[in-house]
Parts: C-alpha cells; sequence; structure tokens
C-alpha cells in the first residue's frame, strides 16, 4: 500500500512510502499516516478533509531583477507568506537560508554575479527567481 506522513499542524508532506500495512510506519510526535498516494512537492494534505489537495500556483516575485553589488541597493521580495522557506544560492552555494516572516522584505548583494532565490512553501508550488548585480 502506498502511505504519506504529514504535519498535524500544517499538511506539509514529510515523507511517502510503501509498505504492506503502512499504519505500522513509524512517526514523530505531530505527524499521522494517511494511505494515500502524494507528491509532495505539488500536493499537501488539507487538514480539515484529510484529503491530498495540488498547491497553488507561486506567487513569489521580485520588484526588479538588476541590483547594483554594493550591499544597499535593495531587491523587494513579493507574494510571499509567513513561513515560507527561502534559499539564496551564489555560484553554487547556499549562501543565505532563512524562514520569512515580517521585515524579510529585501535583500542586498555584495559581489558581482547570478543569484538564485529559491522559494519553498507550504501551500504554494516551488519557484526560483535569478537576480543579477553588477
Amino acid at each position: 500500500m502506498i502511505y504519506l506522513i504529514y504535519d498535524t499542524t500544517t499538511g506539509q508532506i514529510k515523507r511517502t512510502g510503501a509498505s504492506v500495512d503502512p499504519l505500522l510506519q513509524a512517526t514523530e510526535p505531530g505527524e499521522d499516516v494517511l494511505v494515500e498516494e502524494a507528491d509532495q512537492r505539488t500536493e499537501y494534505v488539507d487538514l480539515n478533509t484529510l484529503t491530498v489537495d495540488p498547491k497553488a500556483p507561486a506567487t513569489f516575485a521580485v520588484d526588479k531583477d538588476t541590483v547594483l553589488a554594493d550591499g544597499l541597493d535593495e531587491v523587494q521580495l513579493l507574494g510571499l507568506d509567513v513561513g515560507d522557506e527561502v534559499t539564496v544560492v551564489f555560484e553554487g552555494k547556499n549562501i543565505d537560508y532563512f524562514i520569512y516572516g515580517p521585515g524579510d522584505d529585501a535583500l542586498t548583494f555584495n559581489d558581482d554575479g547570478p543569484y538564485t532565490l529559491h522559494v519553498r512553501s507550504l501551500y504554494k508550488l516551488e519557484k526560483e527567481i535569478t537576480v543579477d548585480a553588477t
């Protein structure tokens, strides 16, 4: 049988698998099991109905995609929800990671080059945007 393990407070699908008896799968506090097939990248568990629903399209955007690499010129982050995970990648390395909350509305960059902003949301599809710092 196909199963998924989800977070009982957010509906985030933590992991999926197959087992003869999915109810015997080990869960941690705050997790539960559903006998259901799901893709954790594109779906979540609706906690009201305990059904697997598709994530909404991403709304993440920036106000500009080119900035000065001076540590002062800001890129405004738009369309994020509290709790979204933001990763900033430069030269193939994760250089910043934060969970979006009040006051996290702008980023600055110090070095020349492209920066990839990757956003992972609980209820929306993942999205990447590239900002070029010159």
